[in-house]
């Protein structure tokens, strides 16, 4: 069912009633969090309060688990079944680096947030790095800043691009000496699924999930490939000099492109899973990790390496999501939405105590006590 549209004739929520609201939904306490801050979290032209930040984080995952558990049918691009993207997937991608961390959230609130009885799907997790598959199909990322923004010729990729992506996805126990045949035959793997990519936020036109959609749907042409993003950035007005692009005005708190931590995983590198693979190659173990080895080592390119070491930027994010997760618990922090789905926000309102006019009422609200905005 879908909203109507009955802002003129909804009641405005008394201030007393704002004031209890905002004494109940402001008890966090601030200083157990190092990440989910306003001094942390960055958007042109405003500065937002530490409350907001988590409110927003809380809101923007519990929209994501409403498209993964079927509740909402909001898809930012579809490539397949119009109709079956519409509903739940039968499998996520998240795209790495910077959506491992939505994927966290989304497990630390799936139980609280899903529709009762909605299994969650299962996941992978796939690098798309644009510069790569950019020269994959000989083009550079300026040939794509200079033309066509919105569309990835996945048939200009050799096929064993796609057999690589496709040997990921593969149970068979593949050959070396002839897996191009073996994965060639696999070409029905998810035939008539729904796979659901979803990204952190939208950037430069979208271009990583659109080649990530493409990709896979040459590689697993049966499937319905959608996409989801989960972090509403907004747009400013200006462009930026060196894309003449209009820049996002938010994200998260962890994407940072100066910064390799924080997401528990690296960049892409094939070496890396090489080396893994030959290390047992010839060895008399299991073969069953040889295979998985294997697989890997054929999809490398589109898998991050994991970090070395102790990431303390990981560490204190996965802290900070535990944190939410205690305040949700003990009923202090506000779930907002914004899904168009009425049973959907009136249940998510009704689970809090409140009346969809009292919430909405109080979103309102926060998103002005809780946003500063910056002098030009």
């Amino acid at each position: 069912m879908i909203r109507a549209n009955t802002h003129n004739q909804r009641p405005k929520i008394t201030p007393e009633e704002l004031a209890t609201l905002d004494e109940r939904f402001g008890r966090d306490p601030d200083g157990n969090y190092e990440l989910l801050t306003g001094e942390r979290q960055e958007v042109i032209g405003e500065v937002w309060d530490s409350r907001y930040v988590r409110e927003k984080t809380i809101e923007f995952t519990s929209d994501i688990i409403l498209a993964l558990d079927g509740t909402d049918s909001e898809r930012t691009k579809v490539i397949g079944d119009a109709e079956l993207a519409r509903q739940a997937p039968d499998r996520v991608i998240w795209m790495d680096k910077s959506a491992r961390p939505v994927s966290w959230l989304v497990d630390a609130f799936w139980d609280d947030f899903a529709a009762d009885g909605a299994p969650k799907p299962p996941y992978s997790y796939l690098n798309f790095e644009r510069a790569d598959w950019f020269a994959k199909i000989g083009k550079t990322e300026q040939d794509y800043m200079d033309g066509d923004r919105t569309k990835f010729n996945a048939d200009l990729l050799d096929e064993d691009e796609i057999l690589r992506i496709r040997a990921l996805f593969s149970t068979r126990n593949i050959q070396e000496d002839n897996w191009r045949d073996e994965l060639r035959d696999d070409e029905s793997i998810f035939n008539g699924e729904h796979i659901m990519v979803v990204d952190e936020v939208q950037s430069t036109g979208g271009a990583t999930t659109d080649i990530a959609l493409r990709v896979l749907k040459r590689a697993f042409p049966g499937a319905t490939i959608s996409a989801r993003y989960f972090w509403k950035s907004g747009i400013v007005d200006s462009v930026t000099a060196m894309t003449g692009e209009r820049q996002m005005k938010s994200s998260p708190v962890w994407y940072k492109t100066n910064e390799l931590g924080g997401r528990g995983i690296g960049d892409t590198n094939e070496d890396y899973y090489r080396r893994q693979y030959e290390a047992v190659a010839n060895s008399e173990g299991d073969s069953a990790l040889k295979a998985d080895l294997f697989r890997q080592y054929l999809g490398a390119t589109a898998l991050s390496q994991p970090l070395r070491g102790f990431d303390p930027l990981t560490a204190k994010l996965q802290q900070d999501i535990a944190y939410l997760t205690y305040a949700w618990g003990r009923g202090e922090l506000f779930r907002g939405t914004l899904t168009d789905d009425d049973e959907a926000e009136e249940r998510i309102y009704r689970e809090q105590g409140l009346s969809t006019t009292q919430a909405r009422e109080y979103r309102k609200h926060r998103s002005q006590a809780g946003v500063k905005k910056l002098r030009r």
